[in-house]
């Protein structure tokens, strides 16, 4: 758990200070677990899926968590941090709120 620990840290912080003023983006704090589930507003999930890998960056496809992969309200995103290194997680996980972010202004304005 020592080596999972500072990479459930940093996704935490990013999403902490990334999503800060972002009343309706929360997020699950792996319990036990090895995801998070971050919760975007409805119709952004797939859209910061897409503009993620037009950064380069690769991320477990939108409604990954439900039946069928389809999310109602497009709206989640399984987050799982174990696989890269601290450095690439931080890079990844600050680009993740950013693609988020923008995916959120397109569908709702600016905030």
């Amino acid at each position: 758990m020592n080596i999972i620990r500072p990479k459930f840290q940093i996704i935490y912080e990013a999403f902490e200070n990334g999503f800060e003023g972002y009343d309706d983006v929360t997020w699950t704090i792996p319990n036990g677990g090895y995801f998070f589930c971050l919760s975007l507003p409805n119709g952004t999930a797939k859209r910061t899926v897409e503009l993620c890998k037009e950064a380069g960056l690769v991320v477990t496809p939108a409604g990954a968590m439900f039946p069928y992969g389809i999310d109602p309200d497009d709206s989640k995103l399984r987050i799982a941090p174990t696989f890269p290194s601290c450095d690439e997680l931080e890079i990844a996980a600050d680009l993740l709120t950013v693609c988020a972010r923008l995916a959120i202004a397109e569908k709702y304005g600016d905030r």
